[in-house]
């Protein structure tokens, strides 16, 4: 305050920082005040502010100063006692007459105040008690303010912040159990007696608070509530009296029924948490029926009135609520419910379909309709059944008595489709009393649904995801194999038969037909049978072959080529051991492959055409289940990558002089990045001998190695970060790089082998898991690369070694920059994959010691001094037993002590500290996690 001629002064700042436009005005002001917020010392200028300022503005500063002071987690123990009781008192005394933002503000303060606090003394305890004391008081301003407070407090005590996540977990269980049902209770009360006596906007104050007591984290396993769905709300049994009262659940329809839609949408997510509770809670059935009626009477009141639902919020969370009582089913009652009703639409249905003329054609569509929807309910039910494992025998009669229905509505629906021959020839099979009869029927549906609705996408795809489930099983596919019907598909899979074949809208769709059908082939493991197979297949491609390349690029020949890629690629996805691959190769090598040259040349312009054919080499080429397993004197491995290179080279070349698009991702990087895939599987399948290529002079392996790089180094870095497939394409690629082929990239120029470690390091900055540790495991490589040829090394290096030495030379920053990042994620974020991270960490300390001790130098400058001898404490035990090898052992040993670095790192309390950048790090600045910190320390 010495520095400013006033409090207006100070004011005037305010309101610039919050409300000018002028950007440079704003950062003018925020520069000035900034010490507010990163001064212990001004604490007390805050609270001189806070009595003494008049607008608002000025008093969010101090507000918010405080907030970011308490952040910081470096007060004394009576300091923040103190400045927990003055925000009380201020909110006693002047709350009613703040601006709402000021309110909020001061609630957050003292609710993190308190959650810090909690376990330091009793007192931060009392906040609940005085909560309700604002309550009590007359005024509603007052009990508002209360209600906000337990609000804000239920929210701060759910969330980690930024403080230990053990620590957090015995706060929140702490705060759970001593005060949660007692809010909880506070809001049902306050719903009760506002709702009737204040206007819309002040109802949602206590619904609120109740939904955040409903959701709040009761066994340490946080709601993901960007998803659709989530699980079972565990409530303690101590909530079990207040889920008996009837008043409970009744409140929320009541308030479900005023105008205010907010308030109504919220009054439908606390009905779903409601409808949520654990079984177990309810110790009897007949309260657990009582708490299920009123759910249903208020839902089925909802349904008949309609009211509320014409807004989208409202019928999504009632949508939402609806499916949550499967968490209570009653299996055995509203099966039969089903039942009673279906069976007099399925009368109606078979009367009318008889019919000569369909009478009226609107209600034969009502009828088909309600039949509709009862065949999901029916699936639904089933599957609930199969998911939870229930066997009782009445159970299973039920299950019978619903298929049934299901079953005979097929005879009818099917009635008059041109399958004569197909179900004359399932009437001789009914003659089997087992369940292959039943088994038939399925199969017999699946056959006439792919063949006679060929233009219903969504009938296609339910009906192969049916077939999918039959193959996928060992014993069901075992028994579709004796059944007529699927012999008849497997022998006439041809698009005479089965016409959707030739539905470009269903193009997608013959990936699953072929894999389907391949797995069925493969099962019986018969080149004759497999011959056989593929017969309609090779004339494709014979025809195909024979096209002029003039002729080649015509509609009819493109949609073939794209067709016969896409069934080719499930065969491939269908062999899973070495005899089934064996048989595919054989069918496409050598004879196969040059159609395939032959399309990526001509096509390299249309994604339409490279997608099928690359995405079905990279299913080709990896390497599962170890099916990719020639003889030792057999050169397949070798002819194969060879076939890959010249495609890969073929595509590359071409893709790269094509111009940008305005869709660059659907036009270039696509393909890139599918080519990157196919690539990476090929160099990591273990099926190649690479040495050979160097030795005998061929340039397979380099011409693919170039090209791919090309095509990865023309992406831009923001590009690549942007889109997740080619993210996690590109990173696998530098990965097999860097552990496989390293001396390829130690061979490049020094400005693209800085840029490609320089991607790695935004890769570990990006929050994904996966992408993360690809990087960790490249920069692994490249560490223990020097460490072992330049460090520990005892001959003369390699040109290799020699060429990383320049690099390292030229950029001397790069690994302590690495080095930085990745402590950064180790000690402040919750990264997934430690062990992964820990490698590198190992390798690159085993590189300098110099290095290790300057980070180490600058991590604990940035502490708090009275914390910096535990800290220093911990970096010791870091390197207890760790010998200076990267062996396996000594590696694991690091593992542990670097977990238990990191825990007690934590534990003491170590606070992020914003330091300068490098100017080299520029780069940078796009990668995800680049905006949420730069911290630790700076190497010089």
């Amino acid at each position: 305050m010495s520095s400013m001629e006033s409090l207006a002064q100070l004011e005037l700042l305010c309101e610039k920082l919050y409300n000018s436009r002028d950007s440079a005005e704003r950062a003018h002001a925020e520069s000035i005040l900034k010490c507010f917020s990163e001064n212990s010392d001004y604490i007390s200028q805050c609270q001189y502010i806070l009595d003494n300022a008049s607008t608002p503005y000025a008093l969010m500063l101090a507000s918010s100063s405080l907030l970011n002071q308490v952040n910081d987690r470096s007060l004394s123990l009576q300091l923040r006692l103190d400045i927990r009781n003055y925000v009380i008192n201020y909110l006693a005394t002047r709350g009613p007459k703040l601006q709402t933002f000021v309110i909020k503000s001061l609630i957050q303060l003292v609710c993190r105040i308190t959650k810090f606090g909690w376990f330091d003394d009793d007192k931060f305890r009392d906040i609940v008690k005085e909560a309700a004391d604002f309550l009590s008081l007359a005024s509603q301003d007052h009990y508002f303010i209360g209600l906000k407070i337990l609000y804000h407090l239920v929210g701060e005590m759910n969330q980690a912040n930024a403080m230990p996540l053990t620590l957090h977990r015995k706060i929140a269980c702490s705060f759970k159990d001593q005060f949660l049902l007692q809010i909880f209770q506070i809001s049902l009360t306050s719903l009760h007696q506002l709702k009737s006596e204040v206007p819309d906007d002040f109802r949602r104050d206590p619904l609120s608070l109740a939904l955040r007591c409903l959701s709040y984290d009761f066994v340490g396993c946080p709601v993901d509530e960007s998803s659709e769905e989530f699980g079972t709300v565990q409530l303690p049994a101590s909530w079990r009296p207040l889920l008996q009262d009837p008043s409970t659940v009744q409140i929320f329809f009541d308030y479900y029924k005023v105008n205010d839609t907010c308030v109504s949408k919220e009054a439908l997510e606390c009905l779903v948490r409601l409808a949520s509770v654990r079984r177990s809670i309810f110790v009897e059935d007949p309260s657990r029926t009582q708490f299920l009626s009123h759910l249903m009477s208020g839902t089925k009141e909802i349904l008949q009135t309609g009211q509320g639902l014409a807004d989208h919020g409202n019928y999504h969370e009632f949508c939402r609520l609806l499916g949550r009582f499967k968490v209570n089913f009653q299996y055995q009652n509203s099966s039969i419910y089903i039942i009673n009703i279906m069976e007099p639409l399925l009368q109606a249905y078979m009367e009318r379909s008889r019919l000569p003329a369909p009478g009226d054609a609107n209600e034969l569509s009502v009828i088909e309709g309600q039949l509709t929807w009862l065949v999901h309910i029916i699936a639904a039910i089933l599957k609930i059944r199969q998911t939870i494992g229930c066997s009782q025998e009445s159970q299973e009669l039920i299950d019978a008595e619903l298929a049934a229905r299901v079953l005979q509505l097929i005879n009818v629906t099917d009635t008059g489709v041109h399958a004569q021959q197909l179900y004359a020839r399932l009437s001789e099979l009914l003659g089997l009393n087992d369940h292959l009869v039943l088994l038939n029927v399925i199969v017999g549906k699946i056959a006439t649904n792919l063949k006679c609705y060929a233009e219903c996408e969504d009938v296609i795809d339910h009906t192969l995801s049916l077939f999918l489930e039959l193959a996928s099983g060992y014993m069901t596919g075992k028994l579709l194999l004796k059944l007529e019907s699927t012999k008849f598909i497997i022998a006439n899979h041809s698009r005479e038969t089965f016409p959707f074949l030739e539905e470009y809208r269903c193009a997608r769709s013959r990936t699953t037909f072929y894999y389907i059908l391949g797995c069925l082939v493969f099962m019986e493991d018969t080149p004759v049978k497999f011959r056989s197979f593929m017969e309609p297949l090779l004339q494709v491609a014979v025809n195909l072959e024979a096209t002029a390349d003039a002729a080649f690029r015509t509609d009819v020949v493109k949609y073939a080529f794209i067709g016969l890629m896409r069934d080719l690629r499930g065969i491939a996805m269908a062999t899973n051991s070495r005899r089934t691959y064996g048989l595919l190769f054989d069918w496409l090598y050598p004879s196969r492959m040059p159609l395939l040259l032959k399309a990526i040349s001509l096509y390299a312009d249309e994604p339409v055409v490279t997608t099928p054919l690359l995405k079905f080499m990279c299913e080709f080429v990896l390497n599962k289940a170890q099916r990719l397993t020639f003889d030792s004197s057999s050169p397949n491995g070798i002819l194969l990558f060879r076939e890959v290179s010249k495609l890969i080279v073929a595509y590359g070349s071409r893709i790269l002089l094509l111009p940008n698009g305005t869709d660059i991702y659907g036009s270039k990087y696509k393909g890139i990045w599918i080519s990157l895939a196919v690539l990476s599987r090929a160099l990591c399948g273990n099926y190649v001998n690479f040495g050979v290529f160097e030795l005998y002079g061929d340039r397979a392996l380099a011409d693919a190695l170039d090209i791919s790089l090309k095509m990865s180094l023309s992406v831009p870095l923001s590009d690549i970060l942007a889109f997740k497939k080619l993210s996690k394409a590109f990173y696998g690629y530098i990965e097999v790089l860097f552990s496989n082929h390293i001396t390829f990239v130690l061979n490049l120029d020094t400005n693209t082998f800085v840029h490609i470690v320089s991607t790695l390091e935004s890769g570990l900055k990006g929050l994904d898991t996966g992408i993360s540790t690809q990087c960790a495991s490249a920069i692994d490589s490249l560490a223990a690369f020097y460490f072992n040829n330049i460090t520990a090394a005892d001959g003369p290096p390699s040109p290799a070694a020699l060429n990383l030495a320049r690099h390292i030379g030229e950029f001397p920053t790069l690994f302590p920059q690495i080095l930085k990042t990745l402590f950064e994620i180790i000690i402040f974020e919750d990264a997934g994959n430690q062990w992964s991270l820990s490698r590198p960490i190992l390798s690159l300390i085993m590189i300098s010691e110099q290095m290790f001790s300057n980070l180490r130098a600058q991590i604990l400058a940035s502490q708090p001094v009275d914390q910096q001898q535990r800290l220093s404490q911990c970096f010791d035990k870091l390197m207890t037993d760790v010998a200076t090898n990267l062996e396996p052992k000594n590696r694991d040993k690091f593992t542990q002590n670097l977990t238990t670095f990191r825990h007690d790192f934590r534990t003491f309390g170590a606070r992020l500290r914003l330091l300068p950048m490098d100017p080299w790090k520029v780069v940078l600045q796009s990668c995800p996690r680049y905006l949420l910190v730069n911290l630790v320390l700076q190497f010089s």
